[in-house]
């Protein structure tokens, strides 16, 4: 393909002129010719680099689109956004390829494998440049000489112009700019029409005093007006782009003085739209302009002045008025950074919370039932090919969301079976990063394109026995340090992380100790039935709840032996109730999940165990309260009231019944 690509290049060339250029204290060569030959057989090692780095550029946008699900991940706008990034990063570095050759130094052309192409080789003082640049091809010679202590070079210089390489950079940049402005468009609706705030939205309008009988409310309305506006449409004009976004601000000040029934004074702002067109791409784009001026003290009124300037449609007045109560939540019409607040939530009692979400979690969790099964199947399927240990994921997060990402795995588990089989007796997790871990395991993020997993799991899960050679091997330094203590993951940690930063944190740890063997912590204490945890987002030597010591290597090494001397005691004492509590634990689970008649019990690993075992406890004497209504339910014990995406019920571990418990 490239062979023809250069072919098709050499065709159209037309010569346009001869450059000549002198480097210092260079005579130019008078009256000396070279002749000589393109060995034809040679010809298969001729390439021009640029347009073969452009083609790479090319087929990897091409792979993207291959390996995008566009069919179901559109429907998920952040991820259609993320992908569409990664084809707009491939198009824009095919045409720098183009635009922005590199240069190269004399030295570099010398050494070139295209020069093996001539019979006789061309001399030692001479090289040559092959390359193009925009719509020109260009081929330069360079003769060097040295002249005593100084040298330099004399360059002939020749250009022609290619018309298929000014099609190709055209056709580029069209294509960069219509995938700009479609990422553009996505990110609005991205933001603004996520389903939680699209659910919120809803909601508060039924509750606003300015709600109607159409569904051209005011902010549904101001919406559509917003969406035309928007300064990320205009990101490729500056000009445009800078008045709609100073518009847009005094526009949402103004709106929210009327929503508080402040007096406003008249303003006058301008906003530019884009004009449709209907000449054929690429065609230049048109702007219209509308010039709005806001004078009335009424909110409607002003709103549909905005709504008329922009041709849609205006909103009725309502049919009858409301007082808004002092204690309804009111609606922000429009703002530039958010459109809700959250801060105002009810406060309730444990019984109240359960009497309203009980049932909505049982018919959560039934209409789930069927795509729950159907994710245990496939577990099973991915745990028993690859002989995994298992498989996790978090559980705040949706079931659909789970079988999206076990879906995908399954898509290319043809194509990655060879590398996923060394995990064996190791887990996988879909959480927020993909990279290997401490560990080994491998964690996906259901955020990333599979173009992320295909870097992961082929080039860092390939290292993965390097990697768990070298922390072995380091975390051995470190126990013979502390004379035999036992390097481990702290029981209440949620999450590993990535192997090679673990790793650098060992390195630096090992080495930073090594310098202090003369300390007593080292010579003199043994460390034995002590626990370490090496933490990297740790802030400074500390005990954790389960009594390890908490490290990391940013910390200074005498403030860690120092702390750790003072500290056994108590180390010691708080691992001894620590052990204690987690079979108190164990023990008062088993017995809520049998007299509940619960379908499971979950805990969230950062509380403590003290905490969760008070209200463990507190169930247990206040059955009589829950025996029916928990009856078949999924229970989580947390910091918060919530209801899962699952059909999982939180209530918080300090619940109580009184009103003025904070949701």
């Amino acid at each position: 393909m490239e062979d023809e690509q250069q072919a098709e290049l050499i065709e159209e060339c037309n010569v346009l002129d001869v450059v000549y250029k002198a480097g210092t204290k260079v005579q130019p060569p008078m009256n000396n010719a070279f002749r000589t030959t393109i060995a034809t057989q040679q010809m298969k090692y001729w390439s021009l680099q640029q347009l073969h780095e452009c083609t790479q550029h090319l087929e990897r946008a091409l792979r993207c689109v291959v390996l995008t699900d566009f069919d179901r991940n559109i429907e998920q706008l952040y991820k259609a956004i993320q992908y569409l990034d990664l084809i707009i990063d491939c198009i824009n570095n095919a045409r720098d390829n183009i635009l922005l050759p590199k240069k190269k130094r004399i030295d570099d052309l010398r050494r070139n494998k295209n020069t093996t192409i001539f019979q006789p080789p061309i001399p030692e003082n001479m090289a040559f440049s092959y390359y193009v640049q925009g719509s020109k091809l260009s081929f330069a010679v360079y003769h060097t000489s040295v002249q005593g202590k100084s040298s330099g070079y004399f360059k002939h210089f020749i250009e022609a112009n290619v018309p298929t390489l000014a099609d190709l950079v055209n056709q580029l940049s069209y294509i960069l700019l219509q995938l700009q402005q479609l990422r553009d468009k996505l990110r609005i609706f991205d933001e603004y029409q996520n389903g939680a705030d699209w659910n919120t939205n809803k909601y508060l309008l039924y509750r606003c005093s300015l709600s109607t009988d159409r569904c051209e409310t005011i902010s549904a309305a101001l919406k559509q007006f917003y969406l035309k506006v928007h300064p990320d449409l205009f990101s490729q004009y500056p000009k445009e782009k800078d008045v709609n976004e100073k518009s847009l601000q005094l526009v949402s000040a103004y709106l929210s003085g009327l929503q508080r029934k402040e007096y406003m004074a008249s303003i006058s702002v301008k906003f530019f739209t884009k004009s449709l067109s209907n000449l054929p791409s690429p065609a230049p784009v048109s702007f219209n302009s509308h010039r709005v001026t806001l004078n009335s003290n009424d909110l409607l009124t002003s709103v549909n002045s905005l709504l008329t300037a922009l041709n849609l449609p205006i909103v009725d007045r309502p049919k009858e008025q409301k007082n808004v109560g002092r204690h309804e939540i009111q609606f922000k019409i429009i703002e530039i950074e958010k459109f809700y607040d959250f801060t105002k939530i009810p406060k309730i009692s444990i019984k109240t919370w359960l009497a309203n979400n009980i049932e909505a979690a049982r018919v959560i969790a039934k209409r789930h039932q069927e795509l729950l099964n159907e994710i245990n199947d496939k577990v099973n399927s991915i745990t028993e090919r690859f002989k995994l240990k298992s498989i996790e994921y978090s559980d705040d997060w949706s079931v659909p969301q789970f079988s999206t990402c076990l879906r995908t795995l399954l898509m290319y588990a043809d194509k990655w079976h060879e590398k996923l089989l060394t995990l064996q007796g190791k887990r996988l997790i879909f959480g927020n990063k993909s990279c290997l871990l401490q560990d080994g395991s491998l964690e996906l993020s259901a955020n990333d394109p599979p173009i992320y997993w295909d870097n992961v799991i082929c080039c860092e899960l390939l290292d993965s026995n390097k990697y768990m050679e070298k922390i072995a091997s380091y975390e051995n330094n470190l126990s013979q340090y502390f004379r035999g203590i036992t390097i481990r993951q702290d029981p209440d940690s949620e999450s590993l992380c990535r192997a090679h930063t673990y790793l650098y944190h060992l390195i630096q740890l090992s080495s930073h100790l090594n310098l202090n063997r003369h300390h007593e912590a080292h010579k003199k204490i043994s460390w034995t039935n002590f626990y370490l945890f090496i933490n990297p987002y740790s802030s400074e030597p500390s005990l954790t709840n389960s009594g390890f010591f908490q490290i990391n290597a940013f910390d200074a090494t005498m403030d860690i032996l120092e702390f750790m001397i003072d500290n056994r005691k108590q180390a010691e004492k708080t691992r001894n109730l620590y052990e204690k509590d987690v079979v108190k634990e164990r023990n008062l689970l088993e017995i809520i999940q049998k007299q509940f008649n619960l379908t499971d019990i979950l805990i969230n690993r950062r509380l403590k165990k003290r905490d969760i075992n008070q209200c463990c406890q507190r169930l247990l004497d206040e059955r009589q309260h829950f025996l029916n209504i928990l009856t078949k339910c999924r229970l989580k014990i947390d910091k918060n009231y919530n209801l899962a995406q699952n059909g999982t019920i939180s209530i918080p571990w300090d619940w109580s019944f009184a009103s003025n418990e904070t949701l």
